[in-house]
């Protein structure tokens, strides 16, 4: 079934997704950076452990798409791409257990004139948890281990287009891409990326996609039918 979106009011697009992509846990203090999984946006408080990778009611789960997307991808590969990901940021050495249920992401994306979005009331947060954060392990600096968490403070383009949905974020470490498409019920999309700096000094890695998504499309719209 095709959306009217073009009859739907809505004054932005709130995206509210749990993305399946999975979480780094705290790593020993090695001198690499955010190795205590510290945010990297400043100003910025990771949420606890304890929320086990929820961002809040609206969410849905993004992972390798196994019985669901036509090209799914292999937990060993789906695992990869989300060490690749934190890889721009933090040595990956010592990360825990990833799974398709660990990564978290909340978006907000607000729709302007011609099928662009305001790019500079658009922003993302990802949180990335991993064994040691979802079970808050004792790390070696004696606290327990929080999940990495990413802040993109504006998107630098986008458009909603019919029943399509681009997105892009960037900051000095990663471009970051959601897209997709929707119909009256349904949400249905991609997270990809492209590494701008590699914490160790390796090869610059990207994925697309990195991982899915599906959620209702009220869930990541505010719209009326």
């Amino acid at each position: 079934m095709k959306p009217s979106f073009l009859s739907w009011s809505f004054a932005a697009i709130s995206f509210s997704v749990v993305l399946g992509l999975t979480a780094c846990g705290q790593k020993k203090d090695d001198g690499t950076a955010a190795v205590d999984g510290r945010a990297r946006a400043s100003g910025v408080v990771a949420p606890s452990a304890n929320t086990a990778g929820y961002i809040s009611n609206r969410s849905a789960y993004v992972n390798s798409g196994a019985g669901m997307f036509s090209q799914p991808l292999s937990s060993s590969q789906f695992r990869q791409n989300t060490l690749d990901f934190i890889a721009s940021s933090w040595d990956t050495r010592g990360t825990g257990d990833i799974d398709d249920s660990s990564v978290g992401i909340q978006v907000y994306v607000e729709a302007a004139a011609n099928s662009q979005i305001n790019v500079s009331t658009s922003n993302l947060k990802i949180w990335i948890y991993d064994s040691y954060a979802k079970n808050a392990t004792v790390m070696d600096n004696g606290q327990a281990a929080v999940p990495y968490f990413i802040v993109f403070k504006n998107a630098v383009s986008g458009t909603v287009t019919g029943n399509q949905f681009n997105v892009v974020f960037r900051d000095d470490y990663q471009e970051v891409t959601l897209a997709g498409s929707f119909d009256a019920n349904y949400a249905y999309g991609t997270m990809s990326f492209k590494n701008l700096k590699d914490a160790t000094g390796g090869s610059l890695k990207s994925a697309s996609p990195m991982g899915y998504f599906a959620m209702s499309t009220c869930a990541l719209m505010n719209c009326k039918k």
